[in-house]
């Protein structure tokens, strides 16, 4: 009769080691994004165009992610993601334009950067769990960013910070290819609001083997759309191919 007793836990035990995994998951990654910006800005002043006005460089930039997934009901799951742009350009103005009340005039040979720091706090729930998955939550987005533009010419120079948190809505979905570790997912955010809006989205095919480690590439497209933010309008838009190596634990 002991051992009988001493059975029943074990039996229990026992389906826990193997759903381990459905327990307790985290997914971690590290990568690269290939940035091409385009657009314009616009701070107490005119349209700046970030290539015809700025000439800025394309550039990569490194991003990571870690998520954690459990299986408590009600709270959500998290995921912190962050990326990095950072460009720069030289170019001897051939119109000039107007940026922080400082008028740029013809022939002036200035100096740009743009950089924009990306953090994401992400809390979702996954709504299917299978060889089709989907996920759909909150995302909190913080942007911290700079225009920067500095004359050779004159040395008059011109700086617009910001740092602003988003929330937005989150979504993602994943086809795993049944015995095969590949799979095809597509995630993004998004929020539109009195005339501003931000959009991240991106797609990726990926391979993970039996081990953990995987690896995905894709194509990213970022978005912003301000109206008179502090003063600062724009719109812009950095996209690209990214590329990621990854481990699930």
């Amino acid at each position: 009769m002991k051992k009988i007793r001493l059975l029943f836990p074990l039996l229990f035990f026992m389906p826990s080691l193997a759903c381990a995994d459905n327990i307790l998951g985290i997914y971690a990654g590290v990568g690269f994004w290939s940035q091409n910006v385009e657009g314009f800005v616009n701070y107490n002043g005119s349209n700046v165009g970030l290539e015809d006005d700025l000439k800025l460089d394309n550039n990569s930039g490194v991003s990571f992610y870690l998520a954690v997934e459990h299986f408590v009901p009600m709270i959500p799951n998290v995921k912190v993601q962050h990326s990095k742009i950072s460009t720069t350009g030289s170019h001897v103005l051939d119109q000039s334009f107007v940026f922080d009340n400082i008028t740029y005039n013809v022939n002036e040979s200035i100096d740009s950067k743009f950089q924009l720091d990306d953090t994401d706090l992400i809390l979702y729930y996954e709504i299917l769990d299978n060889w089709v998955n989907f996920d759909i939550g909150l995302d909190i987005k913080v942007l911290n960013g700079e225009v920067e533009i500095y004359s050779q010419t004159t040395t008059q120079k011109s700086t617009r910070d910001f740092d602003v948190p988003v929330p937005m809505l989150y979504a993602k979905a994943q086809i795993d290819l049944p015995m095969t570790g590949f799979y095809f997912s597509g995630e993004g955010s998004a929020i539109e609001y009195d005339g501003s809006g931000i959009t991240d989205f991106r797609v990726c095919a990926g391979y993970e083997f039996d081990y953990g480690l995987g690896f995905e590439l894709g194509w990213r497209q970022f978005g912003i759309d301000i109206d008179d933010i502090g003063g600062l309008s724009g719109d812009i838009s950095v996209e690209g191919v990214y590329g990621n190596l990854r481990y699930h634990f």
